[in-house]
């Protein structure tokens, strides 16, 4: 798995995924966007599903919103103050949406998207 995160011009950090996504470094991943976030004062983020084949059981997608806070707790950033955009494929959307249900039930501001301007939309939207 590759991940490129970068600050984009319109104010937001964006995550790019490809090859393999099994969220094995799934941490290191959170706790560098995270750091992003903190050194721009940005608490956008998108993230771009597009190019990765996912390997996630419903098991792991039900525990990753917790295993996000806690990643992105370790750097000094709250999951809560972020507002998340997620673009992905069609072919894993049923995955990503049980992902959205189960971040914001637990308070996280996430939406799936398969359109990326759509996402990009959103997440510049300022409520």
């Amino acid at each position: 798995m590759a991940c490129s995160i970068y600050y984009d011009d319109n104010g937001f950090v964006r995550l790019e995924f490809s090859g393999i996504f099994d969220a094995s470094d799934g941490g290191e991943i959170v706790r560098e966007a995270a750091a992003l976030l903190r050194e721009k004062n940005s608490f956008r983020l998108l993230t771009d599903f597009r190019n990765a084949t996912v390997r996630l059981s419903f098991g792991m997608v039900y525990n990753l919103p917790q295993m996000v806070r806690a990643w992105a707790g370790e750097e000094e950033m709250f999951i809560y103050q972020i507002k998340r955009a997620l673009v992905t494929p069609a072919r894993y959307f049923d995955v990503f949406h049980f992902y959205e249900n189960v971040a914001v039930n637990r308070a996280q501001r996430l939406k799936v998207f398969l359109d990326m301007d759509e996402a990009k939309a959103w997440l510049l939207a300022e409520n």
